[in-house]
């Protein structure tokens, strides 16, 4: 298996502590797959699910969140870093 950082984009995310109100994040994962495809599918699940546990909405509706990645590349190791990673930085929309 191949290692990626992959870097991700979410919008429209609501957290139930905040009715009404919507936020943005940026967040890295650090994952193993076949092909970079793959990694970044598994890291937009990976916040999906971290984002759920934490009480946030992520199904679809009217304005359903939209999940991007911003960047992705391959790289030799994870030495040094928490994989696959956790925690957002969030900014209000």
């Amino acid at each position: 298996m191949k290692k990626y950082v992959v870097v991700v984009e979410g919008a429209n995310i609501r957290f139930r502590e905040r009715p009404g109100a919507r936020s943005g994040l940026f967040t890295t994962r650090r994952v193993e797959a076949k092909a970079i495809a793959e990694a970044e599918k598994l890291a937009i699940d990976l916040v999906k699910d971290e984002l759920a546990s934490i009480g946030a909405t992520c199904e679809a509706g009217d304005d359903p969140p939209v999940f991007s990645i911003d960047e992705s590349y391959e790289v030799g190791s994870f030495d040094g870093h928490i994989v696959p990673g956790k925690g957002f930085s969030l900014y209000e929309m």
